[in-house]
């Protein structure tokens, strides 16, 4: 049970509901309805592996700075050697590409633009202040590779005002948390971008106002004033996680906003239960 904790712990569990949700949106978006496929199958089995792929492969570049601030961590605690767990991310890597590229029939360029913002990301990002522009890249990517399904490269307006709502949002996300493990400093105005997916999703679907859209901008607008709350509360020096964790699960209910626009209250349901289950799991597993 240690060793499968671990593993789950590397993957970051507890945010594959986001990434479900992501795929469900741009692949919504891209048939104004939800029409399952086989191909829908195939591509949320290769993004979860991609996804677990690059967050396993985080902690295998993280290894020197977790022996000095996350000892806790599966590699650092000896839990799992840092030679199986590279071994586990080429698998990830590899079999989540063959599902995506192949069984799903994806644009292969969207496909390989992810992987290297992944391998970019999880290799800079301690060092490189820019890296959190590449973390958004990396949900942009897969917004648009989920779209690209039967498109080739080419993509929707709605696909594409939903990859650039994730990349804004995970930019000002990714801000936040680079404070998380380490004495740094919070600065306020990356926190505006996370607003940026309301504006999309209302612009998106103007003058077609329902109530299940409705629904959806209030769960996100109090997300986003939860967020602020748990920022706010100076007293608290775990607030940077407790918000990571409240962001990450958010990205759910993005893919809400714009799958009403599409699926009505079964959009509003798919977004804001996947944020429901995704805060259950992070009791179990923790997001970051």
């Amino acid at each position: 049970m240690k060793v499968l904790r671990a593993w789950l712990i590397l993957g970051r569990v507890s945010n594959l509901p986001t990434v479900w949700t992501n795929v469900l949106a741009a692949w919504v978006l891209t048939r104004d309805s939800l029409a399952w496929a086989t191909e829908l199958d195939w591509l949320l089995l290769g993004a979860s592996l991609l996804y677990l792929g690059g967050t396993t492969l985080n902690d295998f570049f993280d290894v020197a700075f977790d022996r000095e601030y996350r000892k806790e961590r599966p590699i650092p605690s000896g839990v799992l050697r840092r030679s199986t767990v590279g071994w586990a991310c080429v698998g990830y890597a590899l079999f989540g590409a063959l599902a995506v590229g192949v069984g799903a029939g994806a644009s292969w360029s969207y496909l390989i633009a992810l992987i290297a913002a992944i391998l970019v990301y999880d290799y800079r990002h301690k060092e490189w202040l820019g890296s959190v522009f590449v973390m958004g890249l990396c949900r942009l990517f897969l917004s648009l590779l989920a779209g690209s399904v039967g498109m080739g490269w080419q993509v929707t307006l709605g696909v594409g005002m939903h990859a650039l709502s994730l990349f804004f949002y995970i930019v000002g996300l990714t801000f936040v948390a680079r404070g998380e493990s380490r004495e740094a400093p919070l600065w306020r105005w990356p926190l505006a971008l996370l607003s940026l997916p309301l504006i999309g999703s209302l612009g998106l679907g103007w003058g077609e106002w329902s109530w299940a859209h409705a629904l959806s901008v209030g769960a996100f607008v109090g997300l986003l004033a939860g967020t602020l709350r748990v920022l706010g509360n100076r007293q608290d020096t775990a607030r940077i996680g407790k918000s990571v964790g409240l962001m990450l699960a958010g990205i759910c209910l993005i893919d809400g906003l714009f799958l009403t626009l599409v699926l009505g209250w079964w959009g509003a349901v798919i977004g804001i239960g996947g944020f429901g289950v995704s805060l259950l799991l992070q009791r179990m597993v923790p997001a970051t």
